[in-house]
């Protein structure tokens, strides 16, 4: 009888374990969610910089010949509060680029039906191609995305209340 409750005691622990990863609003999680919608991503929280007077994470990516600039902010128990992507182009040739992009946002934001809200309110497809003169806006419950689309390069932000 014991050994069924110590078995059973942990399963449990191992079970949960995955789930918080999985779900987790941290580095950690985000990491774990870009790795399992794409696994030749094969991200891991080496290379990422750390400011800890900011509490932002940092790391360049080339994709499909373009550098991306990916920076995290997180609060003060860990959890990411911010998204910011950083690119010196307008993604308009690049699937691979705009798909890292997109895949980067649902994997941020973790909740498929907002980022599906937040990208058609924004027109995400066509206003990233196009280059702008001004931030378009789009805000569902808790998070916000801020995409600036310019001649110099496209900066896209999201915002989120953990």
């Amino acid at each position: 009888m014991k050994k069924l409750l110590l078995f059973s005691l942990v399963s449990i622990v191992f079970l949960s374990g995955c789930s918080i990863i999985k779900n987790g609003s941290d580095l950690t999680g985000f990491i774990f969610r870009m790795n399992e919608k794409n696994e030749t991503y094969n991200m891991t929280e080496n290379g990422f910089l750390y400011d800890s007077e900011n509490n932002n994470f940092y790391k360049f990516f080339l994709i499909d010949e373009s550098e991306i600039l990916l920076s995290l902010k997180s609060d003060e128990k860990g959890r990411l509060t911010e998204l910011n992507i950083t690119t010196p182009c307008v993604i308009n040739d690049s699937k691979l680029l705009l798909t890292f992009v997109t895949d980067s946002l649902f994997c941020f934001i973790n909740d498929t039906e907002t980022t599906e809200t937040l990208l058609s309110e924004t027109d995400f497809s066509n206003n990233i191609t196009t280059v702008k003169n001004e931030t378009i806006k789009a805000k569902n419950g808790n998070t916000e995305l801020l995409l600036d689309v310019t001649e110099i390069g496209t900066v896209i932000t999201v915002y989120t209340d953990v």
